[in-house]
């Protein structure tokens, strides 16, 4: 299984690399390239509410509340092992997170899918690529959460993955990367489908985190 797994993180990680001319993403473009109506739809469900408060165990063996992070904006980003788009994406939330590292911005990275074996696996496979290809110690990382013996065949049927249908059906996570922007209040302010790789996304989640930092 997991020979599978890292020869899967091979295929679609081992071409990691990123364009020098990528354009630059504004509200505009997003807006009118990026904004399906799928997306509209979650964004009329969710956004302006109170995120959903949840407790997962993290990466490093402690546990993370949402509630408990109240007073502080907060980044949660959805991806899963063999996204690569997630993965692409992964060097735009560490650049965030070293950036606002000092100004009491939370950053959490839920997967989907991969159980911890699994993210040690990946997280040491992307280090040995490129050394900010895997998540930094400032961004929170939390595993998928299965009901049964989830180390051993943790896609299979009889096993439930208790994050994901969480994550389903509090957030309307139904694709990765997904990334969910919440003021200190806890109110999910925007939300972030998908990534293009054409497009630098950089600037447009600086301000998207400034306008949290501002409220």
């Amino acid at each position: 299984m997991k020979t599978t797994i890292i020869f899967l993180f091979i295929f679609h990680v081992s071409f990691l690399g990123f364009s020098q001319d990528l354009e630059m993403l504004t509200e505009e473009k997003y807006n009118n390239l990026f904004l399906s109506s799928k997306q509209d739809s979650i964004n009329k469900v969710l956004i302006g509410k109170k995120a959903k408060d949840f407790k997962f165990r993290t990466m490093k063996g402690d546990s993370i509340q949402l509630s408990k992070l109240e007073g502080k904006p907060t980044i949660i980003t959805i991806f899963y092992g063999v996204c690569n788009p997630c993965m692409r994406e992964i060097p735009v939330i560490n650049k965030l997170a070293r950036k606002y590292a000092f100004q009491s911005v939370k950053f959490i990275s839920i997967s989907t899918q991969d159980t911890p074996e699994s993210i040690k696996a990946l997280e040491h496979f992307l280090s040995t690529k490129n050394q900010d290809s895997a998540y930094i110690d400032e961004i929170t990382v939390v595993a998928a959460s299965y009901a049964g013996e989830a180390y051993k065949i943790p896609q299979h049927k009889d096993f439930k993955n208790e994050t994901k249908d969480f994550l389903k059906e509090n957030y309307l996570v139904d694709s990765a990367p997904m990334m969910f922007f919440i003021d200190r209040e806890g109110v999910i302010q925007f939300i972030s489908v998908g990534y293009n790789m054409n497009y630098d996304y950089y600037p447009f989640y600086t301000t998207k985190i400034e306008a949290l930092l501002k409220e």
